[in-house]
């Protein structure tokens, strides 16, 4: 079913197609801003986000940071399960998304059955969670692959709204380093997975002024800590199957050229920076395989060149996204 289908089954229309579009370049505008945007007035606007949310169109808001500006290092994890029942399989799943330092863990299909990725302070960080880890699960892996995050590119959800729009993206993953006060980290905190709370609630909470907030997000912002504020969308809800893909190329030098592929196309939503795992990685969403496949045919085609061999994997469910 293509999207303007599941739209319609949905009953959503052009204006809410154009909220979640906002919605995801910023989720911290205000009512009244997003109103004059998509020419509505602000109860209407208002009452059609709480419909959105309602209905779990929108699963949440979320603050993407770029934690290397603190002297984080990201490790990524693959895992291939055996000899495990649905109990055991709950119990890791709630190890690790109420593990602090893991900001993203997914359920896969295919080669691997889950992948999380952590902050840590440096390698010593990550091997004593990674002993513990083991310690605890090992048994249950038949398959590990552990690599070396170094950054990510973001692309906004255009396929909301491809007619009008121009491809944005966001960078992270840098050797600069920044201080922050308590302060602006317990403000971090807040809106990490709560992007679009209020700064007069914020400010309540801290027992500080909604100025003070507001000053230290754009601070936040200026030095790059605080990359965008995210919508999180219900794939599920639209029918859209999530992929990534995993390219081996033959000249490496040729790299930004299939980044410049990713920014220019709608469905393209990550490109992942890794050291250890695959020459160039990217995440899409797509309505079903047989698009997934016209995809990699276009770029086969595009690039028959540069790229060797590819695999993919399939991310089935999003169990946690929170940066900090």
């Amino acid at each position: 079913m293509s999207l303007n289908a599941i739209f319609n089954k949905l009953e959503l229309d052009s204006k809410d197609r154009e909220i979640l579009f906002e919605l995801d370049l910023n989720s911290r505008i205000s009512v009244n801003k997003l109103a004059k945007k998509i020419k509505l007035n602000s109860g209407t606007v208002n009452y059609r986000i709480k419909k959105l949310e309602e209905k779990k169109v929108i699963l949440g808001y979320y603050s993407a940071i770029d934690m290397s500006l603190l002297g984080f290092e990201q490790f990524r994890v693959y895992l291939k399960y055996q000899y495990i029942n649905p109990e055991q399989e709950q119990e890791l799943t709630n190890y690790l998304i109420g593990n602090n330092m893991i900001w993203w863990v997914g359920k896969t299909d295919g080669e691997f059955d889950l992948c999380f990725v952590i902050w840590a302070k440096n390698s010593f960080e990550f091997n004593e969670f990674w002993k513990k880890l083991m310690i605890k699960y090992r048994n249950l892996f038949q398959k590990i692959d552990v690599s070396l995050y170094s950054g990510l590119i973001q692309f906004n959800l255009a396929f909301l709204k491809p007619e009008k729009e121009e491809r944005k993206k966001i960078i992270s993953g840098t050797d600069k380093r920044i201080k922050v006060s308590e302060k602006e980290k317990k403000i971090l905190k807040i809106v990490s997975d709560n992007a679009r709370i209020g700064s007069v609630e914020i400010a309540k909470k801290l027992k500080i002024t909604p100025i003070q907030v507001k000053y230290a997000l754009e601070k936040m912002k200026k030095e790059g800590l605080i990359q965008g504020f995210r919508l999180n969308l219900n794939f599920d809800l639209f029918e859209l199957n999530y992929y990534k893909v995993n390219f081996n190329l033959k000249d490496l030098k040729q790299y930004n050229k299939l980044v410049n592929f990713a920014l220019q196309h709608e469905k393209i939503i990550y490109v992942d920076k890794t050291i250890g795992f695959a020459d160039f990685e990217m995440e899409l969403v797509v309505s079903s395989h047989k698009e997934f496949k016209k995809i990699i045919k276009e770029m086969k085609e595009k690039f028959f060149d540069i790229i060797k061999d590819y695999n993919y994997i399939l991310y089935s469910e999003i169990l946690k996204i929170k940066y900090f």
